[in-house]
């Protein structure tokens, strides 16, 4: 069954990454048609499907990478182990 449920992960994956670069292409070659301006709408549609695809895929990545290994938190010896020198404020003086 995790077989299966990797799978339709993958599936998805892949149909996010088609449909988010095809469907600006396709409105970039559309508009370079209309406005007679080939082959720019193509450049920056494809450009812009790229971009969403790259981020779509970093968001699932994240998420997945999140779930799998949670992020760790600081324990409280950590936070205690500095020294008080380090913590001391600057007056801005000094001895000579």
């Amino acid at each position: 069954m995790k077989g299966l449920f990797l799978a339709a992960r993958v599936m998805y994956l892949s149909w996010m990454i088609a449909i988010v670069l095809l469907i600006p292409t396709g409105i970039g070659l559309l508009i370079d048609r209309w406005l007679g301006s080939s082959p720019w709408g193509l450049v920056l549609f494809a450009l812009g499907g790229t971009v969403l695809a790259t981020y779509g895929v970093t968001h699932m990545i994240l998420r997945e990478y999140s779930r799998i290994a949670p992020p760790e938190t600081e324990s409280p010896s950590d936070a205690d182990s500095t020294s008080d020198a380090d913590s001391a404020p600057d007056t801005g003086s000094k001895e000579e």
